[in-house]
């Protein structure tokens, strides 16, 4: 079966999408950001990264569409750049937790040292 290049381009882009989510980073921006748009710097502050690390993530999510920058007040806030994203982020979160419950319940206690995923995705944003 060969390729088109329709599917190529789409196949290119879900493997930016996946480098996109694959950073905890990212992933807990998008959680916060499902909560309410943010300032980037506040963003910065309740992750614990500094402002450039944050700027870098930013504009990875951006490049996948995923976040948009819209201006206001004294600079430019960042909010997910569609709605349906809301859902997606919970839908990736309950896949989380299932996932950490379905390894759980196979094996036990989960060792020393491996962390819960649905930690790492609730991250510390309040």
């Amino acid at each position: 079966m060969m390729m088109t290049p329709a599917v190529a381009d789409e196949s290119a882009s879900l493997a930016r999408l996946a480098r996109a989510l694959s950073d905890p980073v990212r992933l807990r921006m998008l959680v916060a950001l499902s909560e309410s748009p943010a300032y980037p710097s506040d963003l910065a502050d309740a992750l614990k990264v500094s402002p450039s690390n944050m700027l870098d993530h930013l504009r990875h999510l951006r490049e996948c569409g995923l976040v948009e920058s819209v201006p206001g007040g004294v600079g430019s806030f960042v909010r997910l750049a569609d709605l349906h994203l809301v859902t997606a982020v919970e839908e990736l979160r309950n896949s989380a937790a299932f996932a950490v419950t379905t390894r759980n319940a196979r094996s036990g206690d989960r060792p020393a040292g491996i962390a819960d995923e649905s930690v790492i995705l609730a991250g510390s944003c309040g």
